[in-house]
């Protein structure tokens, strides 16, 4: 049974037209449905507007007198979850999609100001008005468009290939606000196309001769071009080429009108910055052309007649300049990027010493990892790894530009023993875990000027340098004066006679 004074209902049916399932969606009030698509994952999205509060399968109240109202449901039409989106006065959501990115574009009209979930005032007394969401129906931004008049009989919105999107509804708006051309008759089909952001790139006033009422669609076609469909009662004046067929009774005929962009020029992307002796490749955005002659200096190979050239590979690191001429039947079109892909520089040369059990890559990198006879070893990110059992190690590196570096060790030796700083007796570290003073024993302190003792971080970062000469007096031993530190465990390294003792110890 319905919730209110009118619901949503959707009916599912085999290929046969035989019904499966049935579902009813709404609150205690009116509720529209105007716009429904199956999405990715199987279910269904199905969008309009809603008068009713929280109640029945609404769980947000509206903002004003009218909201969009959309449901997600799973396979079988069991709800998911719903979200209101609207302002303080009407807003009637008619059309919908899913977008890429799994989110959702809405698109209807809007009688509301600043307030709710709108952010912009209207132009007129109703706007084109579209709310883009992510995948679980959460608002990412929204958008108004029109004209000092009324934008009304919203049509459509839709995805378009650049990620963009393309809105159609009716206009009685002259040139003003969004609204770039004025109308031939009362009302007339317009269209807006915008970025992926809902920036308003261009729009387009259809102009036929008498008024147009009857919600207008428009749609990307596989070439990039536009198409326009309505029912219209005009004759031959403005875009329309043909006379409407019932002339007695002043009925609407359908009318489709396509568009197309004649623009001819040369253009692409690609990813511009790059690591010595890596690839990449390139995607044409030319427009109108048939053939193109792609310049790549430094590069190997350097050139290319290909349409979208891949594995286009840069030794060395520098700046280096991209040409593409892009030719049909009329010209020619060249598009010179100076500098536009940029090599870094080779990242720093790797090594591995060997301590004990404990193998050591040069610290500096911003990120480590570590294998075992080839295979990846989870989990072994530090700049150090304690190698359990014998074998051949490698640690890849990568720089602060992303850039890969490795560093190889053969024939390890595990289960080796050191003591805790080194070669020799008496030689202590205490307390550990250190909560202040950190004391250290030792032969190799008898000489302080032929020492280094530094203390690095997990992520092999020293941050703290320590001169021997200003070693302070523990209860046992020379005491290093840790009370700064984080908490956390550290790397003690001290340089004597050639030599590297590296212990780890706690601090609390």
């Amino acid at each position: 049974a319905n919730w209110g004074g009118a619901d949503y209902w959707i009916v599912k049916t085999d290929s046969l037209g035989n019904k499966l399932w049935d579902k009813d969606f709404g609150g205690t009030d009116y509720d529209l449905l105007y716009s429904l698509q199956q999405t990715a994952d199987g279910g269904y999205i199905l969008g309009g507007f809603s008068y009713s509060g929280i109640g029945g399968d609404k769980t947000q109240a509206t903002w004003g007198g009218s909201d969009y109202w959309i449901v997600k449901t799973d396979s079988l039409g069991n709800k998911e979850w719903d979200k209101d989106f609207g302002g303080t006065n009407d807003d009637q959501l008619y059309s919908l999609q899913q977008t890429a990115d799994g989110g959702y574009i809405l698109g209807g009209w809007s009688q509301s100001g600043i307030g709710g979930d709108k952010t912009q005032a209207t132009w007129g007394s109703w706007d084109y008005w579209i709310v883009k969401t992510d995948s679980l129906g959460n608002k990412q931004w929204d958008k108004d468009f029109g004209g000092t008049n009324i934008e009304d009989d919203f049509g459509s919105v839709v995805q378009t290939s650049d990620g963009g999107y393309l809105l159609c509804g009716d206009s009685f708006s002259p040139i003003s606000g969004d609204k770039t051309e004025n109308n031939l008759g009362n009302s007339q089909a317009w269209i807006v196309k915008t970025d992926s952001l809902g920036n308003k790139v261009w729009d387009k006033t259809i102009f036929t001769t008498p008024e147009i009422k009857a919600y207008p669609f428009a749609l990307q076609t596989r070439e990039g071009c536009y198409v326009v469909a309505e029912g219209s009662m005009a004759g031959i004046g403005g875009y329309r080429t043909q006379a409407n067929r019932d002339t007695t009774n002043g009925s609407q005929d359908y009318w489709l009108v396509k568009f197309c962009d004649t623009t001819f020029r040369a253009g692409f992307t690609s990813t511009p910055n790059l690591c010595p002796g890596t690839c990449t490749d390139f995607v044409n955005l030319s427009f109108n052309a048939t053939s193109y002659q792609w310049s790549f200096p430094g590069a190997t190979p350097d050139t290319s007649t290909a349409t979208n050239p891949t594995n286009i590979c840069y030794a060395n690191s520098g700046s280096y300049n991209v040409q593409l001429v892009a030719t049909n039947a009329n010209g020619s079109d060249t598009l010179l990027l100076s500098n536009y892909i940029t090599v870094y520089p080779a990242p720093t040369a790797q090594g591995i010493s060997q301590s004990g059990d404990t193998l050591f890559a040069n610290a500096g990198a911003a990120t480590y990892q570590w294998y075992f006879n080839t295979t990846i070893i989870n989990g072994a990110t530090n700049y150090f790894y304690v190698a359990p059992q014998s074998g051949d190690y490698n640690v890849l590196c990568t720089d602060a530009n992303g850039c890969e570096v490795e560093a190889a060790v053969f024939n390890v030796i595990a289960a080796v023993l050191p003591s805790p700083l080194g070669e020799g007796s008496g030689e202590r570290l205490y307390p550990n875990p250190v909560v202040d003073k950190l004391e250290i024993t030792g032969s190799f302190l008898k000489d302080k000027k032929e020492i280094d003792i530094s203390i690095y971080n997990l992520l092999g970062e020293k941050v703290l340098a320590v001169s021997p000469l200003s070693l302070g007096r523990g209860v046992g031993g020379e005491a290093i004066d840790c009370g700064l530190l984080p908490s956390g465990m550290y790397w003690l390294e001290i340089n004597s006679g050639g030599k590297a003792f590296r212990t780890k110890f706690v601090k609390q």
